[in-house]
């Protein structure tokens, strides 16, 4: 997809989410009042603010994909479009490759499933590299507190909830 898109799209694509979830985390309060005081009243507390946070997502996410795509244009008028997307091509194919460690690192996480696919891949050079780079990215810091805060925020919401069906 990335010698499709070219450097600029994918650049601007995975800049709108990895920027558009730090933003929505920062705001989702603030757009969960906003969204509660114009358009429509949500009862539960964790569901608005779930609600300010997609819709702070979604808004950041498509401005960065609509200046991708002006910044695209503009390189393909200035005789540069093939750099674009041989730069796109190697950025796509990295892209999906720390996608492919990261999924790979949390199966060989599971018991069951790493001894299958040890099994699956005995001598494999690619599979230990994902698993070595999948473990880098999941073990740093901001990514460890990142995964507790998101399950925290998810526990809460499930907990209102069942609060709410309750009646309580």
């Amino acid at each position: 997809k990335g010698i499709i898109n070219g450097l600029i799209k994918e650049i601007f694509g995975l800049l709108g989410i990895i920027g558009g979830v730090f933003i929505a985390s920062k705001y989702a309060t603030q757009a969960a009042e906003f969204i509660q005081s114009t358009f429509y009243k949500i009862e539960n507390q964790s569901l608005a603010g779930f609600a300010g946070f997609l819709a702070i997502l979604i808004i950041f996410w498509i401005v960065c994909l609509l200046v991708g795509n002006f910044l695209s244009r503009l390189i393909k008028l200035s005789g540069l479009g093939f750099l674009d997307r041989i730069g796109g091509f190697i950025f796509g194919g990295a892209k999906i490759f720390l996608i492919f460690a990261i999924l790979v690192f949390c199966v060989a996480r599971i018991d069951f499933l790493n001894d299958k696919l040890d099994n699956f891949a005995k001598n494999s050079y690619t599979l230990n590299l994902l698993k070595e780079t999948g473990s880098f990215i999941m073990n740093q810091p901001l990514t460890e507190n990142s995964l507790d805060h998101a399950s925290e925020k998810l526990q809460d919401i499930v907990s209102d909830l069942n609060n709410t069906q309750k009646g309580e």
